[in-house]
Order: structure tokens, then sequence, then C-alpha cells
């Protein structure tokens, strides 16, 4: 029978060792470390899903900017046609052509403000538009809105020009001339003297002086009865004589502000120059 010996005995057991996989196991373990060993952490999702959201909104409000930016360069919103219902709209002393075309948009007159503003600076007359009330169309073309706005024949308003030295007569000839009104309705008004406006200085049953209806320029709307259009006259005989402060200078020379309006208005139409 053959004898073992010790050492044969070692090798037998690693032998075994080898075969039950305890060699295995340690490479095992060796290829582990060699990776690295420790597992990466895992990211957090709710910072992945807000990162996810801001890309989201800076693309979105990339996407409006760029959209804004290239309608502002394109061709304004305008109407094609030549308009349907008539509409009224008025045009201010000092209105500058943007503020005429918000006029317009408001008034359903253009598709859009700059379809006028871009017509408008295409034509050098667009500046001359005058003051007045003007009878336009509903959704016409930005185009036929401005040459409307710059024919007389479109201009509701009418124009009165009242030059100085005239007698109240003549006056009111020169109204009922330029607005059609009649004779008889603007002498009527005159004869209305509580509704007048009158200064305060004046005699209650005064009639109406020459000089009380102030010379200038006056737009009267169609709309306007005689009685208004003689008022606005007489306003503007108000704003005057504030302005030179009538009352204070006629006391400084002992007269009522009745008295210097009369002798005022035989001077200027007896003089026969302008230094008198």
């Amino acid at each position: 029978m053959a004898r073992h010996t010790r050492s044969d005995q070692v090798q037998f057991d690693a032998d075994d060792d080898y075969e039950s996989g305890v060699y295995d196991l340690g490479s095992l373990i060796q290829d582990d470390l060699s990776r690295g060993g420790v597992r990466r952490k895992r990211r957090n999702p709710v910072l992945l899903i807000l990162l996810v959201v801001v890309v989201v909104a800076i693309g979105a409000t990339a996407f409006f900017l760029g959209k804004n930016l290239l309608s502002g360069l394109g061709t304004a919103p305008d109407y094609a046609g030549s308009g349907g219902s008539q509409v009224s709209v008025r045009v201010n002393a000092g209105d500058s052509l943007s503020t005429i075309a918000n006029s317009l948009h408001d008034a359903n007159v253009v598709k859009s403000a700059k379809a006028f503003t871009n017509a408008a600076a295409a034509n050098p007359k667009a500046s001359s538009i005058q003051p007045g009330l003007y009878a336009l169309k509903k959704q016409m073309k930005a185009q036929a809105a401005l040459n409307l706005l710059l024919n007389p024949a479109s201009k509701l308003t009418k124009r009165v020009v009242i030059p100085e030295g005239l007698t109240v007569a003549q006056t009111l000839q020169k109204v009922a001339d330029g607005t059609g009104a009649t004779i008889a309705a603007l002498d009527a008004a005159l004869k209305d003297v509580p509704n007048l406006g009158l200064p305060a200085w004046m005699p209650n049953k005064a009639a109406v002086p020459e000089g009380l209806l102030g010379p200038g320029t006056y737009d009267f709307d169609p709309s306007e009865t005689p009685l208004e259009m003689v008022q606005e006259m007489i306003a503007n005989f108000q704003s005057t004589a504030a302005s030179i402060n009538l009352e204070k200078a006629a006391a400084a020379i002992g007269q009522t502000p009745y008295n210097v309006l009369i002798i005022a208005s035989l001077i200027e139409r007896e003089a026969k120059f302008d230094d008198e």
C-alpha cells in the first residue's frame, strides 16, 4: 500500500480549494476592486426634472421672441378692400402720424396701426393731414384710408375764417356761408343771452356788440348747432380778453370792459390806418 507524505496532503488540500471555487471568488473580488469597487451615486430625479423644465422654458422664450421679431420685420396686417360701413374719425391739432394710426385702428378703419404708418411713410403729403372730423369707412386698406384723409372732400368739419374788423352781420354771414347754417338760426342763437357764455361784466340785456364774436379760424362739426357755434366764438373772445387782462386795463383808464369793447369796435370801424 502506498503511503502519502504530509507534502502530498497539502497539495491535495490546495487542489480541493481550487476545485471548490475559492480561487475563483478571490479573482472576482480582485477584479471588482480593480474597477473601482464603489458603486456610482445615483442621480437625483427631481434635479433632472427641473433641468428639463428650465431648458424647455428657455426654448419657448427664444421661439416667441424670434417669432415677434420676424413678424415685426414682415408685412403689417392690412385690409384688402375699400371698406364697408361709414365711420367718423377725428384728427386733433398736433396729432402725430402714429397717433392718427392708433385712432384709425381703434375705429376699425385699418387692420393695424403699422399698416397706416407704413403707407404714410411712403407719402410725403401725409404730414399735411389737417385737424378735423373725417368720413372714413371700416376695414379699409391703409393706403385708401390715407387717401381719404388727404382729400378735402372727406372732411366733415367746416373751416370758417373770421377776419378782424367785421360787423356782427358780416360775421354771421361768413358762418352761414361756411357751414350751411341759416342767418335766421344764427340770429336766434344770439338772442339766447343766458346761454351764450357772455363775460360777467356784460350787461345782461345788452345786444352782442361788435368784436364779441372773436375773429379767428374755426372748425365747426356738422353736428354743431348755431348756438354752439356762437358759443365757441364768444369763448374765443373770452380767452383773448383774459390773455390781455382786459378788466384790469379798462380799470386803469377809468372805463368798464364793456365800454372799452364798444370804443375799440368804433375805432376799428372808423379808423382808416392801422396805426390809428
